[in-house]
């Protein structure tokens, strides 16, 4: 992914897709994954077709159903990086980010 052209004001978004059963094993299970993207209803399409996250393509391979369930709006990629880094950093329990607000730019 490449930074906003001078003059072009496509915003970039996060978004987290929630997946339908967990994966792992009983000590540790996923069940949410968190990316960027300026069109993330295209980047979920490439998931679901097994590029991209190892994740999701395990998922996708093993017939795990899983959509967007959150999505932030953010000017630039920068933004939207630095947004994905702290909630993968921070926020241990992605399910909390589905408290965080939408909608409006972070």
């Amino acid at each position: 992914m490449l930074p906003n052209p001078p003059g072009l004001r496509r915003p970039y978004y996060a978004y987290l897709i929630e997946l339908y059963s967990p994966l792992g094993g009983s000590k540790h299970q996923a069940q949410f994954y968190l990316g960027i993207a300026r069109d993330y209803l295209a980047r979920l399409a490439q998931h679901r077709l097994g590029k991209g996250a190892k994740m999701l393509k395990f998922a996708a391979e093993q017939n795990i159903r899983f959509e967007v369930v959150k999505v932030w709006e953010f000017t630039t990629y920068y933004e939207a990086r630095a947004f994905e880094s702290w909630a993968k950093r921070s926020v241990k329990n992605h399910r909390r980010l589905l408290k965080m607000p939408t909608g409006e730019r972070i």
